[in-house]
């Protein structure tokens, strides 16, 4: 299903490449783009920060304090599998790294991502409503659509706090296979709940996250030579994220870029102009990764080989 995905999207762009070379024409990316370019990539390189941290603060859940070299390697690799393998190979990679060091169970992973994703749903769900609002006040074009599937990604987002998660009870028996593990996936999420100081930092990281990405959109526009509005950046940084979280394709590519294009209708860009930002951002991510990506698999490898060690020589 991936490769068919990104099979369709890669032909579809090369047609409409072709069809449109006068649109692309008029997007120019001359030495007036390098200063944003520079900028984007500093902004990938904080994003890529604020990635580890979110990874370490949630692991000291479970007692595991990761170093900075830790973090900021699994950080790496994990965005190399993303953005070339399909589905979540990064959180692959990071839980097998975590369960062979750390003999972290992986009920206990699966906490990490039951806590950080409801939290990336209600936060950029909010934040795309919120740039949908101050911009369609500014233009009176609004898209009932996108402002139902905001509102209920924010809305989903939210509830799995508010409502907090249940563990299903068996009549039978509430010890053996399922139940103890759902049972221990809602005792370590509340866990986490309890612990306010925790819970905020996620929050903030989180929402810092966001932010960083609306100024990503609004560089990458502007690199692009489009002077694209917060208001309408705020929209496609909420959108951009929620989408990335459909990993379909390796980077959500197609999914992310079918989002962009449909947005234009309402934020006033091309298609031609989607295609070329979002080929920008990607361009950035990409080479940022490959540069870093044999440095962490060095470390993430170097760190393994000592805790085999470790075990050999007790």
């Amino acid at each position: 299903m991936s490769l068919a995905l990104v099979t369709a999207f890669a032909s579809w762009t090369t047609w409409y490449v072709r069809s449109h070379a006068d649109q692309f024409a008029g997007i120019s990316l001359d030495a007036a783009s390098a200063g944003p370019i520079a900028g984007l990539y500093l902004l990938f390189a904080a994003m890529a920060v604020i990635n580890g941290l979110l990874l370490r603060e949630s692991l000291t859940a479970f007692h595991i304090e990761l170093e900075p070299p830790e973090w900021l390697s699994l950080t790496a690799i994990s965005y190399f599998a993303n953005y070339f393998l399909p589905g979540r190979a990064g959180a692959g990679l990071r839980a097998l790294y975590l369960i062979r060091r750390y003999d972290l169970a992986v009920a206990d992973f699966l906490i990490v991502f039951g806590v950080i994703l409801p939290m990336q749903m209600a936060i950029n769900g909010i934040l795309a409503l919120v740039g949908m609002g101050v911009a369609g006040a500014r233009s009176g074009v609004y898209d009932v659509l996108l402002i139902f599937f905001f509102g209920t990604v924010a809305t989903c987002g939210a509830a799995f706090f508010a409502i907090g998660m249940r563990a299903p009870q068996s009549p039978a028996d509430t010890h053996g296979f399922p139940w103890n593990q759902l049972q221990r996936l809602r005792r370590g999420l509340d866990k986490i709940r309890r612990d306010r100081s925790l819970f905020d930092r996620l929050w903030l990281l989180s929402a810092l996250m966001a932010a960083l990405t609306v100024a990503q959109v609004k560089l990458a526009f502007f690199a692009c030579g489009h002077a694209l509005p917060w208001s309408a950046a705020a929209v496609y940084a909420g959108s951009k994220n929620v989408a990335s979280l459909a990993s379909l394709t390796p980077g959500s590519l197609g999914i992310v870029e079918a989002m962009s294009i449909y947005l234009g209708r309402v934020l006033s860009y091309s298609t031609a102009q989607a295609l070329v930002v979002q080929g920008v951002i990607r361009g950035v991510a990409i080479s940022s990764i490959m540069v870093a990506a044999p440095f962490a698999y060095w470390a993430i490898r170097s760190r393994l080989r000592g805790t085999r060690d470790e075990t050999a020589e007790t």
